[in-house]
């Protein structure tokens, strides 16, 4: 190939050398001479590929639902969303991302993890009002409505369920709220024929919800989110048109929260009235917190993301002591109320309800270096009482409910002399704070 290469430059070159001894015979100046140079290969600079993106299957979703992504990954995958006022994002595992619908409208969601990268669509509707009133015309839709899902049912149908394995366990610190969430999802062309169940509503509860898809934008499902509400073990069943499949999962406390159910449990098993419960409680709570904010970043001492954290810290100030009092009361059927004085002291404590009446109880202020069983100098005390705690600050009492703050009082002087000592000192008393 050099050869002929060679041939053909020089051959060029005798011809060009021809022309020019003809034009200077016939008179002509002689030209500059431009000389030939032999084409060089050209090199291509080959592109580095850029990472591909992989996009996942678009979620339509109602507003204030949630759903769960997962993608397969060991790598822990940092996710965002272009617009979190239409749909947020939490990371909820290394491979797992929760998305909560917040208001109409679209949005992408971007998930990476080193080189790889996913993304998917998010829609969110307006959820459908509920009907007040149903016509003749319509009853008469649903009877042949209800006509053809009973013939429909009687058909086998396809699905495809993901976010649940069997022997699932969750873990969860607040009933209703588990620490990760689990979220199972049914992909199916007739949603509304999937049925979720649990074997035991006291542990586990089912929230489900259905969505008909978008054509051309997501598939139909069924959505179930399973809600813990104390520990225990259940079978999860899924069924569907010509088939069905169960699952079981584990539920377990963290360690604080087990304390805490054991604690309730042994409570209300006993034969004890509504003011000794709530001196059992404030002691219970006194011997597993002490004053002062917790020294870690994500928690500023006031403002816990819920309300065991105070428990799971071991520290506290007053807010985390009578907000912690007021959810353990609740588990008690005791009235209870959070009440603050604002703009004189800038605390906080509790006033709760025994047998009709109000009393004051300020857990923070009864809670003594070292732990004293029989202390109740702020335990279910009236505004008057001889405490001047209280009666310097009952002018300046607020109580916060939904539409507004009021000023509330707790008159009831029952318990300002009572002698907690001798109770304090049971075998029962010793054994329900242990």
């Amino acid at each position: 190939m050099k050869n002929k290469t060679k041939e053909i430059h020089n051959s060029i070159m005798n011809i060009g050398a021809a022309m020019l001894a003809l034009a200077v015979a016939a008179g002509a100046s002689t030209p500059a001479i431009t000389s030939f140079t032999q084409a060089q290969p050209v090199t291509k600079t080959k592109k580095k590929a850029k990472a591909k993106t992989t996009v996942l299957k678009a979620v339509t979703l109602t507003k204030g639902k949630s759903r769960t992504v997962s993608v397969k990954t060991k790598s822990k995958v940092k996710w965002t969303s272009s617009n979190a006022k239409v749909a947020s994002v939490k990371s909820i595992s290394k491979s797992k991302v929760k998305v909560t619908a917040k208001k109409e409208g679209s949005t992408k969601v971007s998930g990476k993890a080193g080189s790889a990268k996913w993304s998917f669509s998010v829609k969110v509707k307006k959820a459908n009002p509920k009907p007040t009133g149903t016509s003749t015309k319509e009853k008469t839709n649903k009877t042949n409505t209800s006509k053809k899902k009973t013939n429909a049912s009687q058909k086998k149908v396809n699905v495809r369920i993901s976010g649940i394995e069997n022997n699932e366990t969750i873990e969860f610190d607040e009933p209703g709220e588990a620490n990760a969430y689990v979220g199972i999802t049914v992909y199916t062309d007739t949603p509304n024929s999937i049925k979720f169940s649990s074997s035991d509503t006291s542990i586990i509860k089912t929230d489900v919800n259905y969505y008909k898809g978008d054509p051309g934008f997501s598939p139909a499902y069924a959505s179930c989110d399973l809600k813990p509400q104390k520990t225990g073990k259940v079978t999860i069943t899924i069924s569907y048109p010509g088939g069905s499949k169960s699952y079981t999962v584990n539920v377990s406390g963290s360690k604080p929260y087990c304390a805490v159910e054991g604690f309730l449990n042994k409570i209300n098993a006993s034969n004890l009235d509504d003011a000794h419960k709530a001196f059992v409680t404030d002691k219970w709570l006194e011997k597993r917190i002490s004053y002062g904010k917790a020294d870690t970043s994500d928690y500023n001492g006031t403002s816990p993301d819920y309300l065991i954290s105070t428990l799971i810290k071991g520290k506290g100030v007053c807010y985390d002591y009578a907000k912690t009092y007021e959810w353990m009361l609740g588990f008690e059927n005791i009235k209870s109320r959070y009440i603050s004085t604002g703009d004189i002291g800038n605390h906080g404590w509790n006033q709760i309800c025994v047998s009709g009446k109000w009393y004051n109880v300020d857990v923070s202020n009864n809670d003594e270096e070292p732990f004293n069983p029989e202390g109740a100098e702020c335990f279910m005390k009236s505004d008057n009482c001889s405490n001047d705690f209280f009666s310097d600050r009952r002018h300046a009492v607020k109580y916060r409910s939904g539409d507004g703050e009021y000023p509330v009082t707790a008159t009831a002087t029952d318990y300002d002399n009572f002698d907690w000592s001798s109770f304090a000192q049971s075998e029962q008393f010793k054994s329900l704070i242990s």
